[in-house]
């Protein structure tokens, strides 16, 4: 639970849950759904990688230089970005998909499909209960 974990910490560091006026248990809810949505099958882009990524992403936002220019607002959003950027990455490539004639890639026509792949699917699994 790479990211579970790693991610309680670093969006409480970063006052995530005060932000989103949410409680630490839907937070952690909310990062054990997007963790099992990770394919620990997937050799690269599992939930280990996504904890690799909110942790560079947490370092960068620490930097003096990086803070002086965004807000709560981007700070937030960068971590949550950082936390579903591969949600559900089937471990092939957005060129793999489209020659590969994917459901995914008819559903996004063949543009940024798994961009918009993980970023639909977070939305999806965040409005859910």
């Amino acid at each position: 639970r790479p990211l579970v974990y790693l991610g309680l910490k670093i969006f409480g560091r970063f006052g995530v849950p005060e932000f989103l006026n949410c409680s630490e248990a839907t937070l952690r809810a909310w990062l054990q759904v997007i963790e099992a949505n990770y394919h620990s099958s997937n050799a690269y882009h599992n939930s280990t990688h996504a904890a690799d990524v909110l942790h560079a992403t947490a370092f960068f936002l620490g930097k003096e230089k990086v803070k002086g220019s965004l807000d709560h607002l981007d700070e937030v959003a960068a971590l949550i970005a950082a936390t579903i950027h591969d949600v559900d990455h089937p471990g092939r490539t957005n060129s793999f998909l489209c020659n590969a004639g994917s459901e995914l890639a008819v559903l996004y026509n063949d543009t940024a499909v798994l961009e918009s792949h993980h970023t639909a699917l977070a939305f999806q699994l965040t409005a859910k209960d």
